[in-house]
């Protein structure tokens, strides 16, 4: 027995009639006398009293058809939930994000657009970081991610598209000396404690470089898992941040945003999903950000 089966069966119990039943099912009327005459035989009882001008429901045809018909409704339910899901429509999107993601106006918005347009979706919210997102995404338990990079370094297992790029500023305490500088450069900086957001591979790969650039020891960098906490340790004097420059729209009692002058290695914000992820509300979501 399969859907077909049902499918034909429910067909003639409501026509009454091979020929009628057939013509709206489109085939032919010996094939559909045939199926169910298999469906019968693998019941093991007669489904319909046959007459020269009209079939009958038997007794077991009575008893079956208020179950087929809530089996083939089931599974219409199914499979135009299936179809639902696969084109983006509904279901659950599980969306990690790091650093400033939430900070970016883009992002904000493209969310705000695709809650409106696809109000069968579920997107559930988490923070961590940039590493945690690849290993997740690829385990399967996160769908789509957004973090930093440093100048496009990606992560190859995953695919990925870049939704903005910005150059980077130095957060300093409004009392700092180099608060006013007309050219501030990295080696002004000198002796300076360093804060950067987060202890991530790809936060250590870019304190690396604009340390590097600095001319610092590893001694004098620290590291905050809290944009917010960043900002505090600067405005009370506690060193100096390196930040793209997006987060200089947070205006943090204490703290003044000063460009950098240096050419460095921009900061990336890129949305990330896995490489068989081809349909569905995660895939609906990644071509936001297009």
């Amino acid at each position: 027995m399969d859907i077909r089966h049902l499918q034909y069966f429910v067909t003639v119990a409501r026509e009454g009639h091979f020929s009628r039943a057939a013509a709206g099912l489109q085939i032919a009327q010996p094939a559909l006398s045939k199926q169910i005459r298999d469906l019968e035989a693998e019941l093991g009882g007669a489904l319909f009293d046959r007459t020269t001008r009209r079939v009958e429901l038997t007794a077991l045809g009575r008893l079956l058809q208020p179950e087929a018909e809530r089996i083939l409704e089931q599974f219409q339910h199914a499979r135009r939930t299936a179809r639902q899901f696969v084109s983006g429509e509904i279901g659950p999107v599980r969306l990690g994000f790091s650093g400033n993601a939430f900070v970016t106006q883009r992002v904000v918005d493209r969310l705000r657009q695709f809650q409106a347009a696809r109000p069968g979706v579920s997107v559930q919210i988490s923070e961590m970081v940039a590493s945690a997102q690849v290993e997740a995404i690829l385990e399967g338990r996160l769908d789509i991610g957004l973090h930093t990079v440093l100048d496009g370094h990606a992560d190859e297992a995953l695919r990925t598209k870049r939704i903005e790029s910005w150059p980077w500023v130095v957060a300093l305490a409004e009392n700092h000396e180099r608060v006013a500088a007309p050219d501030l450069k990295l080696t002004d900086l000198s002796g300076e404690r360093f804060i950067m957001y987060a202890s991530d591979e790809t936060d250590k790969m870019a304190a690396a470089v604009l340390q590097s650039l600095a001319g610092e020891g590893p001694h004098n960098i620290v590291h905050s898992n809290s944009t917010m906490n960043i900002l505090g340790m600067v405005a009370i004097g506690m060193g100096v941040a390196l930040l793209p420059s997006v987060l200089s729209m947070l205006n943090h009692p204490g703290v003044r945003y000063v460009p950098i002058s240096d050419r460095l290695p921009s900061s990336q914000l890129i949305a990330v999903v896995g490489r068989s992820e081809r349909a569905g509300p995660a895939q609906a979501l990644f071509a936001m950000f297009d």
